[in-house]
């Protein structure tokens, strides 16, 4: 059953959150409470203050765009009919294949009602990514380029109804293994605007941080490496 409409209200539920050790009650009010505001303000607040001549390390990791998708009051609304690309791809609704795994197997058919939830969460999404957007743009214009470097990706991809499948992951397709992931900062400048078809994985990134910090620390197995 579909509850949301696309103009929901925001902030939903209570929530607590940890700062420095401190738990942090949060109310419903959105300019306070709104979470993926939240980890941007607090984030830039990390960033700015830390001691410039001692290397830090700040982890930004935001809920978006996961349920219940609710958008900042000033993005919802937006994307009235629009529906994921996904409608006009040989995969979508693709059910009951036998040389498909079990699961890929199992799902029923895409009917109306479930059509209309998919294009609702698809529309939902790019509303509740607006703020971060904004606010990783923020990030951007907050930190010293010449002195810090940044790693944005995603943890991974959706489907939108490829063979059957609406809101889920966990299928080993194009569409939910390759995620988008950039870097910039000075180690990486020397090859400013390259893109490279390398396959990476996010265990890359630890070792990648600490080369950038110039940590000594070894690793006992070489399981990932420095981008």
């Amino acid at each position: 059953e579909v509850h949301h409409g696309d103009t929901e209200a925001v902030v939903s539920t209570q929530s607590t959150g940890n700062r420095d050790g401190k738990n942090e009650k949060h109310g419903k009010e959105y300019k306070k409470d709104y979470l993926p505001e939240l980890i941007i303000r607090n984030g830039i607040e990390f960033m700015t203050k830390k001691n410039t001549t001692k290397p830090w390390f700040a982890f930004l990791s935001f809920p978006t765009a996961h349920e219940p998708f609710d958008a900042a009051p000033e993005y919802q609304g937006q994307y009235k009919g629009s529906k994921p690309p996904t409608v006009n791809y040989p995969s979508f609704n693709h059910t009951n294949d036998k040389g498909k795994h079990w699961y890929v197997r199992s799902r029923p058919p895409i009917d109306h009602h479930a059509s209309k939830y998919n294009e609702l969460g698809w529309r939902r999404r790019l509303q509740s990514l607006q703020t971060i957007d904004r606010g990783f743009l923020r990030i951007l214009n907050a930190i010293d380029h010449k002195t810090t470097s940044i790693i944005f990706t995603s943890d991974n991809g959706f489907y939108f109804g490829e063979w059957g499948m609406i809101l889920d992951k966990r299928q080993p397709y194009e569409n939910t293994i390759r995620v988008p992931m950039f870097a910039s900062g000075p180690l990486f400048n020397t090859h400013k605007g390259a893109s490279i078809d390398t396959v990476v994985l996010n265990i890359d990134i630890a070792p990648t941080v600490l080369q950038i910090a110039q940590s000594t620390q070894k690793r006992s197995v070489n399981v990932s490496y420095s981008l």
